[in-house]
C-alpha cells in the first residue's frame, strides 16, 4: 500500500513533478506538524505521517474525510493523523501551529485572499509554505476550461465549474514576499497538457507514453532555460519560509482588492 501511495503522489502526471520539487526543499518532517490543506482522501496527509510527521488534514467534504481516516487506519498511522472538517478560509487550527503548510490544487476552489491569509496565520515563525497550484495563463488549458464550462449540463458538472473561483497569479506570489522568503519557485507544463490528456484517454498506449515523456523533457528544457515561458505555464510550485514576526489582522498580506 505504501508503494502505491508513493506512486500516486510522486508520479501524478499533473502535480508529481511540482510536489517532488517542493519535497526536496523542506527539512525532514519527523515530529513536525504538517497541515495538508484540502486533503481530500488523505493521500498526502498519510504520506507525511508515514514519514514521521504529526499530520493534520483539513477538508470541507465529510465523505472525503471518512476515506482519509480509513486510509490512515489501513496504513497504521492513525495516531499521527488528525482530520478536521473546515474550509481553507477558516481553518480550525491555532495561530502559529504548523511547521509546514501544504496545498495541492486547492486555491482554485476557495477565496484565495482569505485562504492565503489563513495559511500565513497558522504558520510558525520560520515555518514552510508549500504551494502546488494551477495558474491562469496557459491558452491551451484555458480553452479546455472554457469548453468544460460551456459543455457543463449535468448538475454535478455545473456544480464543479461553479466551484472554481480562479487561479493563483504571479502577482499573488509576489505579495507573499511581504511576509515570506521565497526559497524556490518553478513552473510546469508548457505543452504537456496535450499529451497528459492523450495518455489519460489511452493509458495503455506505449506510443503515447513515449510522446508524453518527450514532451515533458521539452517542457522542462523550456521552463528551466527560458524563464519567459513561465507566463504560459499551467502549474506552479512555490516553497517559502515565514518570517519571525506574525502581523495582526490589520497587517495582513492579502487585503480586499489585491
Amino acid at each position: 500500500p505504501f508503494d502505491r501511495l508513493r506512486e500516486e503522489i510522486l508520479n501524478d502526471k499533473i502535480y508529481g513533478e511540482s510536489v517532488r520539487f517542493g519535497f526536496t526543499r523542506v527539512p525532514d518532517v519527523q515530529n513536525l506538524t504538517v497541515v495538508d490543506i484540502g486533503c481530500g482522501r488523505g493521500l498526502l496527509t498519510v504520506f507525511f505521517a508515514l514519514h514521521g510527521a504529526n499530520a493534520i488534514g483539513i477538508d470541507i467534504c465529510p465523505e472525503a474525510l471518512v476515506c482519509a481516516r480509513d486510509l490512515a487506519l489501513q496504513l497504521n498511522v492513525q495516531d499521527r493523523c488528525d482530520f478536521l472538517q473546515c474550509s481553507s478560509e477558516q481553518i480550525r487550527i491555532g495561530t502559529k501551529t504548523a511547521d509546514i503548510v501544504f496545498s495541492r490544487s486547492t486555491l482554485q476552489y476557495v477565496d484565495r485572499r482569505r485562504a492565503l491569509n489563513e495559511f500565513l496565520r497558522i504558520l510558525r515563525p520560520n515555518g514552510i509554505l508549500l504551494l502546488n497550484e494551477n495558474l491562469p495563463y496557459n491558452p491551451v488549458i484555458n480553452l479546455y476550461r472554457l469548453i468544460r464550462r460551456l459543455r457543463a449540463r449535468s448538475p454535478e458538472a455545473i456544480r464543479y465549474v461553479k466551484s472554481i473561483h480562479g487561479y493563483l497569479t504571479f502577482h499573488e506570489i509576489q505579495l507573499l514576499q511581504s511576509r515570506l522568503s521565497i526559497l524556490a519557485h518553478r513552473e510546469y507544463h508548457f505543452f504537456r497538457m496535450l499529451t497528459i490528456g492523450l495518455s489519460t484517454r489511452l493509458p495503455s498506449s506505449s506510443l503515447i507514453r513515449l510522446l508524453d515523456e518527450q514532451v515533458a523533457a521539452v517542457d522542462t528544457l523550456l521552463l528551466t532555460h527560458f524563464r519567459v515561458t513561465k507566463y504560459l505555464a499551467w502549474v506552479t510550485s512555490v516553497v517559502a519560509q515565514a518570517t519571525n514576526e506574525v502581523p495582526d489582522a490589520s497587517q495582513r498580506c492579502f487585503r480586499h482588492g489585491n
